[in-house]
């Protein structure tokens, strides 16, 4: 594979839909599990350890990660889907990127997948890898929304068999990051996502939330399909200081989807988390907006120690919260931790519980791993 010389702004805020993925969590130290596409079969027939290496010595110190980035409709010719997704999923467990890379290299597979046209739509809902963040899913529904005139006809019927795989899964969170890449416009935006009524799933907030994911990417000028650059800076401005002062001017339907993924643009990972977390906190704000940033906010923080091994140092501020609000910080923990379990990593949330020293803040963190 031969590199191509490209910007690139590693995502270091990515939060792509994690909270709601469906995993059940047992109490204590959470094992780490392969994705169920992961079988043992491929696993022995494809060396995967060999093909990093020799993907590292090809990369001549510029990394894994960016070499796959560059290449990844290559990967994906030379290894096929099954071993692509082993591909990444080792070089993940290694250590050899973080998360929001993995993320964005399963969103390229997706993206590369559907575009090669040998894969029926129900070939590609069977892939059933919730690898860092479910992101191939994503990645197939923002090709669809590129290639078809039809994509909303097409994204249905890929929902429609993603729902025969896991009754109940979410959809559409692709096509929120597409249509919003391809617009530059929030407000069009969403109202394509309200074209797929009625349909297989009829809770949009997936769709929304996909909107609102890109365009903090946008504004942080970042390619949330690639992660790649924009070469001429964010494409996107916001005229708001306080990205919830946008969420609030908003219909009450998009709203919540808006403060769970807009919000994350005004962490400071430079300075300390309390200051970020205070903006978060403001009276002109309805309580539902404030508690959706809390926890996209406590998504992000968390995501940092996990990505570093370290157990999850809680801001002091959340402590002096009111409950609904330290309780959406939990939510954007287990958010993360689910997404870090679900990619093969141990997660310690029984110390995490322990951090909090009220009993009704640790019979709810509790219930949340059941």
């Amino acid at each position: 594979m031969k590199n191509k010389p490209r910007q690139y702004l590693i995502r270091v805020l990515s939060i792509l839909g994690f909270v709601g993925a469906v995993y059940l969590i047992a109490v204590g130290r959470l094992p780490s599990r392969l994705p169920a596409q992961l079988s043992a079969k491929t696993a022995k027939v494809f060396d995967a350890a060999t093909e990093l290496q020799k993907i590292k010595n090809e990369a001549k110190g510029k990394g894994i990660f960016l070499t796959l980035d560059y290449n990844a409709k290559q990967v994906f010719l030379d290894y096929g889907l099954d071993n692509s997704i082993v591909l990444i999923h080792q070089g993940f467990l290694n250590n050899e990127f973080n998360i929001n890379q993995c993320h964005t290299l399963m969103h390229l597979l997706g993206h590369n997948a559907y575009s090669s046209g040998k894969y029926k739509l129900s070939q590609l809902a069977s892939v059933d890898s919730q690898l860092c963040g479910g992101a191939f899913q994503h990645g197939v529904e923002a090709e669809i929304t590129i290639k078809n005139l039809d994509y909303i006809t097409e994204l249905k019927e890929f929902c429609a068999e993603v729902q025969k795989r896991t009754p109940g899964a979410d959809c559409y969170h692709g096509m929120g990051h597409a249509t919003m890449h391809r617009s530059l416009q929030i407000n069009n935006s969403l109202k394509d996502c309200d074209r797929l009524l009625p349909g297989p799933v009829n809770n949009l907030t997936e769709c929304y939330k996909g909107v609102f994911s890109e365009t903090a990417f946008l504004v942080q000028g970042v390619d949330g399909d690639t992660g790649l650059a924009f070469p001429n800076g964010p494409p996107i401005k916001l005229a708001e200081n306080n990205p919830l002062d946008l969420c609030v001017s908003l219909e009450a339907k998009y709203q919540k989807g808006c403060s769970l993924q807009l919000s994350r643009i005004i962490y400071d990972s430079s300075g300390t988390p309390d200051a970020s977390f205070k903006k978060c906190l403001n009276s002109a704000y309805p309580v539902s907006l404030q508690e959706g940033c809390v926890q996209i906010l406590g998504a992000v923080d968390s995501q940092h120690t996990l990505t570093e091994n370290q157990a999850v140092k809680i801001p002091q501020i959340i402590f002096t919260l009111p409950a609904a609000s330290r309780h959406a910080y939990m939510q954007g923990f287990f958010g993360e931790a689910r997404a870090f379990v679900s990619s093969g990593k141990a997660v310690d949330v029984k110390a995490f519980c322990r951090s909090f020293k009220d009993e009704q803040d640790q019979a709810y963190c509790s219930a949340i791993q059941v």
